[in-house]
């Protein structure tokens, strides 16, 4: 009985071990894909593109993607997974 206890926790340690090594060989690929810079540009430059190509984005479209944004916070969640969006109507 109690070789069977002792073999169970032995292989208890074993396995918690392994998955404990593979965890921080994870976390430390994690840390290192997260230092390296795959877009070429230095941090202090933004990664935003223009939403227009070819040129600076127009202060309409900044207009309409505030409103979007807004609309969409201001969704209501229906039991089958719609959204229902409370938009006004100004003709």
């Amino acid at each position: 009985m109690a070789e069977k206890l002792i073999f169970s926790l032995e292989i208890f340690v074993l396995g918690f071990s392994v998955v404990m090594v593979v965890l921080f060989v994870l976390y430390g690929l994690t840390l290192l894909f997260n230092r390296i810079n795959f877009s070429g540009k230095s941090k202090g430059e933004s990664a935003i593109l223009p939403a227009v190509a070819g040129g600076e984005p127009s202060p309409q479209l900044a207009v309409a993607l505030v409103t979007a944004l807004h609309y969409h916070q201001k969704g209501v969640s229906v039991s089958d997974s719609t959204i229902c969006l409370d938009v006004e109507h100004r003709g």
